[in-house]
């Protein structure tokens, strides 16, 4: 915790600190009712007013300083004569420094009404040490105007008789001068003095007026000064504006640098102090963390509570753990009264949120931000809650004409989102009115903001938007086009469907998609059928989305069709085997479940088994088919025999093969003739006498294992000798071969 302590110290100490909150407040003085010249009689007491609230022991010093600046604003010589007095006489550094503070603002703000009596009583106070008197006198001499300071302050430091810190005291009042030749004239003199801190002093005063320095060289100061002489006034100001120039640009170099680092240094101590609250949280039993993350969110420190947020981002990504009781209402508080970083992370926090709670906090928000980019982000928060609530505030937004076009296009998406889900009330539908109005006061270039304004039209779906829908879906942009094609799909306009077709071949995947939904769903004419054709092709349509909407849109076409239609589509499909093997899969499955239905789940499986069977998928095939075999014995269908031996064919090809004995002996069960038990022998023997026998050895193996059990007396008396030869055929391959495909 102490180191926690001491980066909350060092990130307060370069924010600038904490306000000193628990400092004694006093009741400020009264002032005189005018700060004007006052009248004859008046003057003595007002005056006296101002020297009581100087010489006032209890003052504070701001309250000291604003008597000693009242006094000075007294155009007037009595009023001159008390600061005097007071600056002479008063024994407390604390009247004396209010006066020198109010007489140096007067040299920089009012310099006309400045007198030069008070220069004497300024340099008496030169070299006094006690709290920096002499200093704030040197400071305050250094803003008087004219050359009479200069020289009298030029006789101080170059007096041997006077107290050699009030001639320090005399140089460092000149020094902030330089650029004025007659205080550069008063220095040189002193660049040789024998007194070792004088000469230092005045040659570092001079630094200022000189490009380069020249340290302790006495000589190249003389000669700098030299020819300095000969300049005229025109050439000693432009040098001197030149070397000013070029100090500010190296203190502001300097002043970026240093504020970089200072920037560096402070993501440093951010970043630890993150890594500690961290390390905190992970340590704290989880009875302790709500209430800890809760003392964080409420703390001032924005890198405090920007943790705390990060934290609960993470455990909602993580965990899908979201915040709830005295955690949200943390959040909500620091929603209200945090900075704007945080807010906007409160936002994106709480937005997937349908607690009322929350949805009442953001709308407030919404009422009382003023920033665009806020609104923004509280907008599109509104779009992304589940509740119907924030309705009126989108609508309000859109009709607003004060409201920001940014803030009118978040507020359109957002409607739309809102507006798409099925329990939207029917108060949705008083933004049909703004819409109208906001979309045709937009101008045609602004395509954000329209397509926007569409998004909510395709979201309320109210037939009135059909004028504008149908003129939109003519655009060639797609941002105007995708909420266009959804806008009159949702209204169910199936005026544009030629157009609609057109589109499903856009150069933007976007528009295609919505393109094919809308010729899903509207469509119904043999052209449709063929344009979802086109796009269920893989060698045409190279977006999945799109393909698999073309795919969802034939099946439900041909949903609406009759049963030998629906078959008869699968030939459609033979240039896309595995969307085919797809099609007739689901059909049969339907048609088994539908008992009585006008599709024959007999012809769709044989179909289908078909198919399978010629893309090499075995397994699948040998299951379909003993669906089909079934299904015509439990018929009486003539047929059942053959689609048997096609089983028996397809479940000795599967990998790892099928029950084939089980196979072979359900069909001998129904076979009726020595025919039927021949034709069996032949697929057997046809088989393994096939090069697919060698394909897979060990599997083969097993297939041989298993043929052997079957009784030798149901099979010709070549049978053994049969099994033998697969047998020595496996056994001839080279081990490097076995498993080869």
């Amino acid at each position: 915790m102490r180191t926690a302590a001491v980066a909350i110290l060092a990130i307060v100490s370069s924010l600038g600190g904490l306000p000193r909150v628990l400092a004694p407040l006093r009741a400020q003085p009264q002032e005189p009712a005018s700060s004007t010249a006052p009248t004859a009689p008046e003057l003595p007491k007002q005056l006296e007013t101002c020297r009581a609230g100087i010489l006032d022991p209890a003052a504070r010093t701001e309250d000291r300083r604003r008597w000693a600046d009242l006094l000075l604003t007294y155009d007037s010589p009595q009023a001159r004569s008390l600061a005097i007095d007071l600056l002479r006489t008063s024994q407390r550094p604390e009247v004396q420094h209010a006066l020198c503070e109010a007489i140096r603002d007067q040299a920089l703000t009012n310099p006309v009404h400045l007198d030069v009596a008070f220069v004497d009583p300024l340099v008496d106070l030169l070299g006094l040490e006690a709290e920096g008197l002499g200093t704030s006198a040197a400071r305050t001499l250094a803003e008087f105007p004219g050359p009479a300071v200069t020289d009298r302050l030029g006789e101080i430091a170059a007096d041997h008789n006077a107290p050699l810190n009030k001639r320090l005291a005399a140089i460092n009042s000149l020094a902030p001068n330089t650029h004025h030749r007659e205080v550069s004239r008063q220095l040189m003199q002193l660049v040789d003095s024998p007194v070792a801190e004088i000469a230092e002093r005045a040659q570092t005063a001079l630094e200022s007026a000189a490009s380069a320095t020249s340290g302790a060289d006495v000589e190249q100061w003389r000669a700098w000064w030299t020819a300095r002489s000969a300049y005229s006034d025109e050439e000693w100001l432009t040098e001197q504006l030149q070397i000013h120039r070029d100090r500010a640009r190296r203190v502001g170099s300097e002043l970026a640098a240093n504020r970089e680092e200072n920037r560096k240094q402070q993501a440093a101590v951010v970043s630890q102090l993150a890594i500690f609250q961290r390390e905190l949280f992970r340590a704290l039993p989880a009875e302790h963390r709500q209430t800890k993350l809760v003392e964080w969110l409420d703390s001032p420190l924005p890198v405090v509570h920007q943790t705390a947020l990060g934290i609960i981002k993470a455990r909602i990504a993580d965990e899908g753990k979201r915040p709830e009781g005295e955690v949200l209402a943390a959040l909500l508080r620091l929603l209200r009264n945090g900075p704007e970083l945080a807010r906007r992370d409160v936002l994106q926090v709480v937005q997937a949120s349908n607690d009322p709670v929350v949805v009442d906090a953001v709308l407030s928000y919404l009422e009382s931000e003023t920033n665009q980019s806020n609104r923004r982000e509280i907008l599109a928060a509104i779009g992304k809650f589940e509740s119907p609530k924030g309705i009126p505030a989108l609508i309000h937004e859109i009709g607003d004409p004060a409201a920001h076009p940014d803030c009118v296009r978040e507020a359109a998406i957002a409607l739309g989102q809102v507006a798409a889900r099925a329990d939207t009330p029917r108060s949705v539908f008083d933004a049909v009115r703004p819409l109208k109005e906001r979309f045709a006061a937009s101008s045609p270039n602004d395509v954000a903001l329209r397509a926007a304004l569409l998004t909510a039209m395709a979201g309320v779906a109210h037939h009135d938007f059909a004028p504008e829908l149908l003129d939109a879906v003519e655009s060639d942009d797609p941002a105007i086009l995708q909420p266009a094609i959804r806008g009159l799909l949702s209204i169910g306009d199936k005026r544009r469907l030629a157009r609609f077709r057109t589109l499903s071949a856009h150069s933007d995947a976007q528009v295609r998609l919505a393109a094919v939904e809308a010729v899903s769903e509207l469509g119904g004419e043999d052209a449709d059928l063929e344009n979802l054709l086109t796009r269920i092709n893989p060698t045409i349509e190279p977006s999945a989305p799109v393909r698999e909407a073309a795919w969802r849109g034939f099946r439900d076409f041909m949903g609406r069709r009759p049963g030998a239609d629906r078959l008869k589509a699968a030939d459609r499909l033979r240039d896309t085997p595995e969307l085919e093997i797809r099609y007739l899969s689901e059909l049969a499955d339907s048609a088994s479940a539908a008992n009585g239905s006008a599709s024959d789940p007999a012809l769709i499986v044989d179909r289908l088994s078909a198919v399978l069977a010629a893309q090499g998928k075995y397994a699948e095939a040998a299951a379909r088919l003993g669906q089909l075999f079934e299904l015509r014995v439990s018929r009486g269908d003539g047929s059942a025999m053959e689609t048997g031996f096609r089983w028996l064919d397809a479940s000795l090809r599967t990998s790892p093969p099928a029950s084939v004995v089980d196979v072979i002996e359900r069909l001998r069960l129904l076979a009726t003739s020595h025919a039927d038990h021949t034709r069996m022998f032949e697929i057997v023997t046809k088989y393994l006498d096939s090069p697919h026998l060698l394909t897979d050895a060990e599997r083969s193996r097993g297939l041989i294992a298993e043929l052997s059990t079957i009784p030798t007396g149901q099979w010709p008396a070549s049978w053994r000798d049969t099994l033998l030869k697969a047998e020595q055929r496996l056994n001839q391959i080279p081990p490097a071969q076995s498993n080869t495909p």
